[in-house]
């Protein structure tokens, strides 16, 4: 057995053992060498994977989650350009409102929500990183993504992985953007502007 001396609350000399009470005795039972984990352990082995697991899926989700947003950021700035805005110095969720405000027909609410949600998922990703959090986000982005689409490609969406389904989710909202730039574009060349 180990004996650890403990310094009390009052300061005492460096370096010297003294037997008032401010020092206590405590035992351990066994130094920290004798019950470190050897690093041959299978258990060291078996928590690597996990580690490594979490840490590649997470890299896919980051990855994915916010090449697209800021893909999907750019084609809001285009829409933008096309009505006469100014989009720099905008952050993302100003952006939206902005370009939502525009009222473009062929934008139907329910793809202005799931933009939404996949700006929240992009957040938790980018500023937090908390499982539970990621995992709530990611959950909310594929209902949302769900109410947009037909029941033959929902079921597809419900089948997906995580990260495949939120890239999915904002290259969705992303072609709704485009398109609607495209079509203020058209109309302002019908108009001769």
């Amino acid at each position: 057995m180990t004996i650890a001396v403990v310094r009390g609350k009052k300061p005492g000399r460096v370096g010297s053992f003294n037997r008032s009470p401010r020092y206590r005795l405590r035992p351990f039972a066994t130094t920290a060498r004798e019950s470190a984990l050897k690093s041959d352990d299978p258990r060291l082995a078996e928590s690597q994977k996990r580690l490594t697991e979490r840490v590649n899926s997470l890299n896919a989700m980051i990855l994915e989650v916010v090449k697209n947003h800021v893909v999907v950021e750019q084609f809001m700035s285009e829409f933008l350009d096309a009505y006469g805005k100014q989009s720099d110095d905008i952050m993302f969720y100003a952006k939206m409102k902005a370009c939502k405000d525009e009222k473009p027909d062929i934008i139907e609410e329910q793809v202005w929500t799931l933009l939404c949600k996949c700006n929240r998922l992009r957040n938790s990703l980018a500023h937090k990183m908390d499982a539970a959090e990621i995992k709530t986000n990611t959950d909310a982005v594929r209902d949302a993504f769900v109410k947009c689409l037909s029941e033959r490609q929902a079921a597809g969406v419900r089948e997906m992985k995580d990260e495949i389904m939120a890239a999915s989710a904002l290259q969705h909202c992303g072609s709704y953007i485009v398109v609607a730039t495209e079509n203020k574009k058209d109309a302002d060349r019908s108009a001769g502007k």
